[in-house]
Formats: C-alpha cells, sequence, structure tokens
C-alpha cells in the first residue's frame, strides 16, 4: 500500500474554518454567561427582598401585640410607629438595615421606604395594600402581610436589572 505524498493541497483549511467557527462560538458564550450572570442578580435581588420582608414582619408581631393589649392607649402611635419609618426599632428601618446588608451585582441594595407595604393577603393569594379590616371607627392594625421590591440601578437611570423600570 503507497500513501499519497502530495498532502500540500490541504495545508491550512482547518485554521479558517476555526477562525470562522470560532464567532458563532464566542457569541453563545458570552450570552450564556451574561445570562448567567442576570439570574445570578435576579436570585439575589429576591433574596434580598425576602430578607427584608422577613426582617420587617418580625418587628411587626411585637407591635401587633402592644397594639391589641386591653387597655392600650397609645394605639394611634404605635399605629404610626408601624406604618412610619419612625426609629430604628421600626419595621421599616429593620427592613432596611436588613436589605443593606445584602449585595446583588457586587452592588450593595438601599431599600427605599416607598417600596415597603404593608397590607392583607387573603388565602387565595390576592395582596390587599393597606389596613385589612375596620372594627367600628377605630382602624385595626393586622400586618398579615409585608411586601418589598428592590430594584438593581448601577446608573441611577432608574431602569432596574431587566430594563422595566
Amino acid at each position: 500500500m503507497r500513501f499519497p505524498l502530495n498532502t500540500n493541497r490541504r495545508r491550512g483549511a482547518i485554521v479558517p474554518l476555526f477562525a470562522l467557527l470560532l464567532i458563532p462560538l464566542l457569541a453563545m458564550l458570552a450570552f450564556s454567561i451574561d445570562a448567567g450572570w442576570m439570574v445570578l442578580c435576579r436570585t439575589d435581588l429576591q433574596n434580598t427582598a425576602d430578607a427584608a420582608a422577613l426582617a420587617g414582619a418580625e418587628k411587626l408581631q411585637n407591635l401587633y401585640v402592644q397594639y391589641n393589649m386591653p387597655g392600650q392607649l397609645a394605639q394611634g402611635t404605635i399605629l404610626a410607629r408601624t406604618l412610619t419609618n419612625s426609629g430604628p426599632d421600626s419595621p421599616m428601618a429593620t427592613a432596611e438595615k436588613f436589605a443593606a446588608l445584602n449585595k446583588a451585582g457586587n452592588v450593595y441594595i438601599t431599600l427605599l421606604d416607598q417600596d415597603v407595604t404593608f397590607g392583607f393577603t387573603d388565602a387565595n393569594g390576592n395582596y390587599t395594600q393597606g389596613r385589612s379590616r375596620q372594627r367600628s371607627t377605630q382602624p385595626v392594625l393586622r400586618p398579615y402581610s409585608w411586601h418589598c421590591v428592590d430594584q438593581y440601578h448601577r446608573d441611577g437611570s432608574g431602569d432596574d436589572l431587566f430594563g422595566r423600570g
């Protein structure tokens, strides 16, 4: 069996093909890295919102007991302290503190007062912002739900991570 000695015809045919196919390969690699980064940032934002909501809701328990104690005369003060950022131990301040401890996209999260709402979630999962029920003419504090929204603003443009804002 004889092997052909004239192999110069095909020399270097793979290098241009490799260079041509390397472009879409690198584009797919860049897209997959960017998509992974977006999912990671979204997960970090959800973890931050959950941590802030749980920390704020924990503070609501004590205020709920204080508000409904027999003979409580400062219900208006307790309600105002609950619904506003009125001190370092208020539910809003606690939620903001816990949100600030988390990062998304290597940026620390800032939770604003207007991003925190109080409301009621019924058995079907429908969220209603504000107080849930009223007894006679007095508002009743029923903090069953806590809702936090955090957004990723790197350049301050007002758009969040996914372009919605």
